[in-house]
Parts: C-alpha cells; structure tokens; sequence
C-alpha cells in the first residue's frame, strides 16, 4: 500500500497509482500529469549517458585522417581560399562522358539468375524488362528531349510518365520477345521516338493505359 499515493514535486498536489501502471514504473513515479513533467523540464537540459565528458582524452587524439580538428581545418581553408570548383561547371564533353560512365555501372549489374535474390524467373517479362538499366536511360532520354513537358497539355515538371506511342506489348508480341536479352537486342523497343511525355492525367486519357500490364 505504500505505492498507492505520492505527492507531485512540481505542484504540490497528491496522486495515486493507476490500474494498469506497473508497480517498477510507478516507484519512479514523481510528477502527476505530464504538463508538471515538462514544466520540470523546462530549461534544464538532459544529458545522454554517451556525452563527452570533461577530463577523458578523446580517442581520435594523435591520430591521422578526417577527425574533427582537421575538419574544422577544412572548413577555415574554404572560408579563406575558396573551393577549388566553387563558382565553375562541368563541359558538355565532361557531362556526357559522366552519362556514359553511369550507363556501364548500371548496365553491369548482374541480372537473372546471376542477380543474388534471382527467384526462378517469378516477376513478369515487363516488369523485368523495366528494371533495366537501359529502360530507365531509355525514359530519360525522353524526357529530356520533351523538356520535362506533357504533350498533351504542356505542363511543365511535376509527376510524369512516358507513354509508348506504339504500345509496349505490341512490340513484345510482334518482336516475339521471351527474354529480357531478346528484348535488350530489339531497337524498336528502345526507339525514342516511340516514346512520349505525359503527365498522369493525360496519360490516363490514353486508349491503350494500362492495357496488358499483366502480358508477360
């Protein structure tokens, strides 16, 4: 019985124990409603058990690489001398050379059954054909040379699709693609023109919008 009441350190005003409030809980008990425990709180700060404390020698002393001492370092070189890139840009050769260079690393990645979570062959020939590297240069690529604009209403940015202007699984049946290498050596599919910019309301206007999504 000696837990079933408490006075509050903040208010003054006396408090029992809830039902369903642990007995290890209500033994810290010491506030009586939470506005008294962030009065309490109120301009004190709560150190964590990990804090730095004043007196022990940091780890990091004496030895070399990014520690702090050096980044702060860092910082009063820029302040004083500037970046070295600061105020200059990439060339269009540069620029170009950087896409190719990421089109490799994403066109390298295992796929199939040298991918690491390979199931068999379980998820469907587009969506397969979709996670392609060359899929998502191939979009790109589209909208890039549609400005980032819908075509149909010309809005500019927001969130937005390419469309295939010939229907992505006529090209499957008519190529009569079985495999995403069949699919890679196919030029109709990766053919730029073929593909639109539409933004999501436009796009769901479209007569062939998600038809045969589920053609694999």
């Amino acid at each position: 019985m000696e837990y079933i009441t408490k006075i509050c350190i903040v208010c003054g005003k006396e408090f029992t124990k809830r039902e369903n409030c642990p007995l290890i809980k209500w033994k810290k008990q010491k506030f009586c409603s939470h506005s008294c425990y962030w009065k309490n709180r109120k301009g004190k700060r709560v150190s964590p058990k990990t804090e730095f404390k004043k007196g022990h020698i940091p780890w990091t002393k004496g030895k070399k690489g990014l520690t702090y001492q050096n980044l702060e370092g860092l910082k009063e070189y820029v302040k004083k001398h500037g970046s070295s890139f600061k105020g200059r840009k990439h060339s269009e050769e540069a620029k170009k050379l950087i896409r190719e260079k990421r089109k490799l690393q994403i066109n390298s990645l295992p796929s199939g059954d040298k991918h690491w979570n390979w199931k068999g062959g379980t998820s469907p020939l587009r969506k397969r054909i979709q996670a392609l590297g060359m899929y998502r240069s191939w979009r790109t690529e589209v909208y890039s040379r549609d400005n980032y604009t819908c075509k149909s209403c010309s809005q500019r940015g927001g969130r937005l699709n390419v469309d295939h202007i010939k229907p992505f699984y006529k090209i499957i049946e008519e190529n009569n693609i079985k495999t995403v290498k069949q699919a890679k050596n196919c030029k109709e599919l990766w053919d730029i023109t073929n593909g639109r910019t539409l933004c999501i309301p436009c796009h769901r206007q479209t007569p062939t919008y998600l038809v045969n999504q589920y053609t694999k």
